[in-house]
């Protein structure tokens, strides 16, 4: 099976619809910049954050 690539929008409507809101004025993050921006923020914090579970489970 091949990888589907998605666009902003296709993956802006996934998140929207996983968490139950219908547009981005209704979720917390109220604009479709700050969501941007916490996914941005979120996928910069994760090779730190799987380093420290290695550290702690002693995975080479």
């Amino acid at each position: 099976m091949a990888v589907q690539r998605l666009n902003l929008k296709q993956i802006e409507d996934a998140i929207l619809q996983i968490m139950g809101f219908d547009s981005s004025e209704n979720a917390p993050w109220k604009t479709s910049a700050t969501l941007y921006q916490r996914i941005n923020e979120y996928g910069q914090r994760l090779p730190m954050r799987l380093n420290q579970i290695a550290r702690e489970t002693n995975v080479p």
